[in-house]
């Protein structure tokens, strides 16, 4: 205790309550927070996979920076928010920049970390400028072999659009479950106008997603199922599920037109948009298990086409629960390396599907030595659509990171603030003199910190470290130099640079317009009653081809029903 506040005490007649075991331990818990959080962390220096500067504390701007090791972090979960401008995303850049330049961008990686941007920020940051920034300074033959441990999906793509054709079957997914995920999907997230899917429209959309899973078709044929019955009845001749046959066969005919043109809109909304079509109706879809592969994988669908804003919210869903199969689905022997799944303004689209997702990830997915980095601005963007899931990240989260917020959010985060510090005194009345002060009580304490948090500077934040035990600390967060960084892009040999932005994964748009052109195709020859040329056709010509010249980036292929046999034309 200072000589300060002894003689505060002795003021006020508190010396003997000051004395008290309980009082003196609970002050001295946070004399030296920072001490307490540095050996919370561990010896980031001894970490066989590396260290992140977390930031340096920021009553001691000169000290050393708080490190923690990245074996250390994995499983750990963390949660940051902060207003629009008040250093967040650079804070966040900067940790993933310290995770790449430990584990990734080196001659064996050892890390995977994915990030999904629905800001349209993060990707293009990493992408054009950090890459190029960094790979600078290695040969060619290095910069080269490190490029293949990148991966970046961006489905509004003019030139390099990935294959996400959803309704290829999962390996491990019972086709209901699966066809269930797909209609959640299209059911409220293509944009106004369109509505919530009624209860009819939710059964239609479910057994037409079943049978097209079932019939390895795309959403194109799908569409063509509703409105072409020449077209589902052929395609009803290859079907495997009994279940499915008698629904199309003795229920489907008697659905109102009105449910029918509902699910048609919705199939319209994704499929008039020439982008997300080619990359929806592509023979194959894209192994979300690379993810956690040593490497990076940039998720960038934050930049849909004018008029097709409503396509962010579908992309979202669909990233985030092919995220969640593929972390619930990692193998836990040999042991898995570490994997960071950066959500850059996650509560987009969010409602009870995208919740169930996040708290399935939130609760199981630490085990497989998977991390969420969750970022947002405030708790009411969650609260506003699903408010139970504050209280989950508060609960399910080991690092919870709060930059400056307006007094409502401050509030709402209170729960990761201190509830003691060494400035803990507070007036003994209104008007009291200065001298004249009292020890705050923990909801006290705690109420100051929450206006403190409303005016942090830039750049400064709180960090609690709940795995420890361990109260907040006020931190610094490392500075990321973006004019040096652009000098060094722009110094970057040519070839770098146009690598690192064309670093897109896909085909090439003539390529899938070749595909969706043999699709419809096929569905006429199917509608013309002439299956047996259709479907040969298809398949020697699409789906063979596209497999023999497949993407690095490891996809699972799909092939249109098998011809008939003599068997099923009698």
């Amino acid at each position: 205790m200072s000589l300060l506040e002894s003689l505060r005490a002795v003021f006020l007649g508190r010396g003997r309550s000051l004395a008290d075991a309980a009082e003196r331990e609970r002050l001295a818990d946070v004399e030296a927070p920072e001490a307490k959080l540095r050996a919370a962390l561990g010896d980031a220096d001894r970490d066989p996979l590396g260290a992140i500067a977390l930031g340096r504390p920021a009553l001691d701007p000169d000290s050393d920076p708080l490190l923690a090791g990245i074996e250390s972090l994995a499983g750990s979960h963390l949660w940051a928010t902060g207003s629009s401008g008040a250093g967040k995303s650079a804070a966040i850049l900067a940790w993933q920049l310290a995770a790449l330049e430990a584990g990734v961008l080196v001659p064996n990686p050892t890390v995977s970390l994915t990030v999904a941007d629905a800001k349209g920020e993060a990707g293009p940051w990493l992408t054009d400028l950090m890459l190029p920034a960094l790979l600078s300074e290695k040969s060619e033959n290095e910069a080269r072999q490190t490029l293949e441990h990148v991966h970046v999906v961006r489905p509004f793509d003019a030139a390099s659009l990935p294959e996400m054709n959803i309704l290829v079957p999962q390996p491990g997914t019972a086709l209901g479950l699966q066809a269930k995920e797909c209609s959640g999907f299209v059911s409220e997230t293509l944009g106004p106008g369109l509505g919530t899917l009624g209860a009819r429209m939710q059964v239609i959309v479910l057994y037409l997603f079943m049978l097209g899973i079932d019939a390895k078709l795309s959403l194109l044929e799908v569409k063509s199922l509703l409105v072409n019955r020449n077209y589902l009845d052929g395609i009803l001749r290859f079907c495997t599920v009994p279940e499915v046959t008698e629904y199309f066969v003795h229920r489907f005919p008697s659905e109102s037109k009105e449910s029918l043109n509902g699910v048609a809109s919705r199939l319209d909304a994704l499929l008039l948009v020439p982008g997300p079509a080619r990359v929806l109706c592509a023979p194959t879809c894209l192994d979300f298990q690379d993810c956690l592969r040593p490497g990076l994988f940039v998720f960038d669908y934050g930049d849909p086409p004018r008029g097709a804003e409503g396509q962010l919210f579908f992309w979202a869903r669909v990233i985030l629960s092919a995220l969640t199969r593929a972390a619930m689905s990692r193998p836990m022997r040999p042991v898995p390396c570490p994997a960071f799944f950066c959500l850059d303004e996650y509560q987009t689209g969010l409602d009870d599907l995208l919740a169930a997702f996040l708290e399935r990830l939130l609760s199981q997915a630490r085990f497989r030595r998977v991390a969420l980095w969750l970022i947002n601005q405030n708790t009411a963007q969650i609260s506003s659509k699903h408010p139970a899931l504050v209280a989950t990240l508060l609960n399910s989260t080991a690092m919870q990171v709060a930059f400056r917020q307006n007094p409502a959010d401050a509030a709402a985060l209170s729960p990761m603030l201190p509830t003691s510090g060494p400035d803990a005194w507070i007036p003994t009345s209104v008007g009291a003199p200065a001298w004249s002060v009292r020890p705050a009580s923990p909801s006290e304490y705690r109420s100051r910190m929450v206006e403190e948090t409303v005016s942090l500077p830039d750049r400064t934040f709180w960090f609690a470290y709940r795995k420890k035990g361990v109260q907040a600390v006020k931190l610094t967060s490392p500075t990321v130099e973006f004019d040096d960084a652009r000098r060094a892009a722009d110094a970057a040999p040519q070839w770098l640079r146009d690598t690192c932005r064309g670093l897109g994964k896909g085909r090439s748009p003539q390529e899938l317009d070749d595909v969706l052109a043999r699709r419809r195709a096929h569905i006429g020859l199917v509608a013309a009653g002439q299956a047996d040329r259709a479907c040969p056709d298809f398949t020697d010509r699409v789906a063979v081809e596209i497999r023999r010249t497949a993407p690095s980036v490891s996809a699972t292929a799909t092939e249109p029903p098998p011809p008939p046999t003599a068997a099923t034309e009698s």
